[in-house]
């Protein structure tokens, strides 16, 4: 991947996808990085052209005209990512303090979980990390934080406090990811859902609609793995043909996570292929068992 700097237009990161392709690695992704007043201002179609977007706070703050309005913005360009489905990373200053103390400030910690709360995908530290004498405690603390938000999460999920959402008939492409989502959340049943996804196009679909319970993606492309540890779900390499039945694939990727249950618990399996030759898209959304506890390898 390609964190491209000082990102203003759509056309700086067209230009730079244009190369990649002029020298045979169109296979690169792109992390457009957020810091100029133009950016933000076009933000969605910056998105829509992008892999990834990082919200580089340092230049970003200098760049404002009214530098106190950099929490709206980093809220305005976290939402954007979300909405179209690719993962952003929330970088500068997280965690500094830890540079020299094993344990962050409570600011910083308000800071962090305001920050994976809004939906940041990922936390970039930098001198915490580079020459903070507490590597290992400031990536621990990132993830104490992180199971913190996973909890309020849980919560409102079962006790119902999140808005209800709605989905309507449509022929978009995802509107299926979508009401099998939407279903997935109202039932104590489905634990987690599982996405079938080679080179992750129905699991960005997937995240644009902002799941509410783990997702486990599986791939037979290490590639696609690799990015997708961005966007925070289970990924499982597995070597599988499309012709495969997909609740067995499922059943071994849950089997490789040690995912196993004695009740009757289940994952929601959600497939999809498009034929290169005909353009016609299969796709499959069904209930997958648990693999048994005996099973557990």
């Amino acid at each position: 991947m390609i964190a491209l700097s000082f990102v203003r237009t759509v056309q700086d990161v067209m230009e730079l996808r244009e190369f990649l392709k002029e020298i045979g690695r169109s296979d690169i992704k792109i992390m457009s990085k957020i810091e100029t007043r133009p950016a933000v201002k076009d933000i969605y179609d910056v998105a829509a052209v992008s892999d990834a977007l990082m919200v580089a706070r340092g230049d970003l703050w200098a760049e404002l005209r009214n530098p106190w309005s950099l929490p709206g913005v980093t809220c305005k360009i976290i939402k954007a990512g979300n909405d179209v489905g690719i993962p952003v990373i929330t970088a500068t200053q997280t965690l500094s303090s830890m540079c020299n103390s094993d344990l962050p400030s409570r600011a910083e910690v308000d800071e962090l979980y305001f920050l994976l709360r809004e939906g940041s995908d990922c936390i970039m530290g930098s001198e915490e990390f580079a020459m903070g004498k507490y590597p290992g405690e400031t990536a621990k603390a990132i993830l104490d934080v992180s199971r913190e938000v996973d909890k309020e999460r849980i919560i409102r999920l079962h006790e119902n406090l999140y808005p209800p959402r709605v989905v309507e008939p449509t022929l978009a492409a995802d509107y299926w990811e979508k009401a099998a989502l939407i279903w997935a959340e109202g039932t104590d049943r489905v634990k987690c859902v599982v996405v079938i996804s080679a080179r992750g196009n129905v699991a960005r679909r997937v995240f644009r609609e902002t799941p509410r319970k783990p997702v486990v993606l599986v791939s037979c492309i290490s590639q696609t793995i690799r990015f997708f540890q961005l966007f925070g779900s289970y990924n499982v390499l597995l070597k599988y043909n499309i012709e495969d039945e997909p609740s067995m694939v499922a059943q071994k990727a849950l089997q490789a996570l040690g995912w196993t249950s004695e009740e009757e618990q289940t994952a929601l399996l959600i497939v999809s292929h498009r034929s290169s030759s005909t353009g016609i898209r299969f796709a499959r959304i069904e209930e997958v068992p648990l693999p048994a506890t005996h099973e557990k390898n």
